[in-house]
């Protein structure tokens, strides 16, 4: 629970700005947001 709190104040400043954090996934190689970054946190697929 503790750390959800940094992801979840990441994710609203990366909303801020029109959503533009989310839509730094549709560019980044990594597919990783604005909020992934600020967290260092990475986007693992299963196949």
């Amino acid at each position: 629970m503790a750390r959800d709190a940094p992801d979840s104040q990441a994710r609203a400043l990366g909303l801020a700005p029109g959503g533009l954090g989310s839509l730094w996934m549709a560019f980044d190689r990594e597919k990783r947001a604005f909020h992934d970054y600020l967290t260092g946190t990475y986007v693992v697929r299963e196949h």
